[in-house]
């Protein structure tokens, strides 16, 4: 595939190979449970779910790159590299960085989209609804910016792998990474929290309340790998690049593979089991509605639209057909 293949011999190359099939693996799993619930459910998939699905596809391309830079020398210390085989390997391993950026930067901002898009629906409150698409428009703007800087960073485009090129120059690219990087962290904490005040004020037993919680909590676990991220890489010693990068690169798959799986939890409950007529709505035994004094809200069994105006999270994609035969 590249010449020279190198060999995987060190510790960070077995890493940089396994990490990333494991990851990719969990995020492929998660995806497909989610199309499964929406087929025992008798639910078409909605934005939210081919957003997700285009997630999930970028996010193995980027996990298919990551495993392949062991082979170009990401995971062996420098100077053991061009000592036994040259700089040619250097010159396909930073080649492969751009591209990383580029799919990093897709792989963070599609899932972070179909989440918010999947709120949107949950939590049909005028002023939630004007939140979630704002964020998900920064969303946006930091991917496009994030691209955007990977290919205009250094002119010509070639300087990047190619600094013998004359009049060639590149901008900050530290800089560049701790600006979207640490935006990144920020759009990953208002995501998290956006919908908590909604979920804290439900009227519902306190070990379910404690449990919906802990499942859209549960992106908290990504923000430590986006700061870890960040910290390896500022901290980082580029005359060792192709053995320091290992650890960020490593962080950089987690992050949205981790994002992708836990996106997908709150989706899942159809699995669990229950009787859902052909039009996706659930006619199961269960527990009672659920109100709140506070917050609009809807039964967590029930697809219907109430005057409120909450969702559940399972019953959303009967929302259109229930709206309109309320009419």
């Amino acid at each position: 595939m590249f010449d020279p293949v190198i060999p995987i011999e060190t510790q960070m190359q077995v890493s940089m190979v396994v990490i990333p099939v494991v990851f990719g693996l969990l995020a492929t799993t998660a995806v497909g449970l989610r199309i499964a619930a929406r087929h025992i459910s008798h639910r078409a998939l909605d934005p939210s779910d081919y957003v997700m699905i285009a997630a999930l596809i970028v996010n193995l391309a980027f996990c298919g790159l990551i495993a392949a830079e062991p082979f170009t020398g990401a995971g062996m210390h420098m100077t053991d590299l061009v000592a036994r085989y040259g700089t040619s390997p250097i010159v396909t391993y930073t080649k492969m960085t751009v591209a990383n950026q580029i799919l990093w930067a897709l792989a963070v901002c599609l899932p972070k989209v179909s989440i918010l898009m999947l709120y949107t629906k949950v939590f049909a409150v005028p002023f939630f609804i004007l939140s979630a698409r704002i964020s998900g428009v920064v969303v946006i703007l930091l991917g496009v910016a994030t691209i955007l800087g990977a290919l205009l960073q250094c002119q010509p485009f070639a300087y990047n792998w190619d600094q013998t090129i004359e009049g060639g120059h590149c901008g900050d690219q530290v800089l560049s990474f701790k600006i979207t990087a640490s935006i990144n962290v920020i759009l990953d904490i208002v995501v998290l929290f956006l919908p908590m005040p909604y979920l804290a004020g439900l009227e519902m037993a306190w070990k379910k309340k404690i449990i919906l919680i802990v499942t859209f909590a549960g992106g908290f676990i990504t923000c430590i790998f986006s700061a870890l991220r960040i910290a390896a890489v500022v901290n980082m010693d580029y005359a060792d690049l192709t053995y320091l990068a290992g650890l960020p690169s490593i962080y950089s798959v987690i992050e949205p593979s981790l994002i992708i799986t836990l996106a997908c939890i709150p989706v899942l409950r159809p699995l669990l089991g229950g009787d859902y007529s052909s039009r996706g709505t659930y006619r199961g035994s269960g527990p009672k509605k659920v109100t709140d004094r506070n917050v609009p809200c809807q039964s967590f069994r029930l697809g219907t639209r109430k005057k409120t105006g909450f969702f559940t999270i399972d019953d959303v994609h009967s929302q259109g057909e229930d709206s309109s035969s309320n009419k």
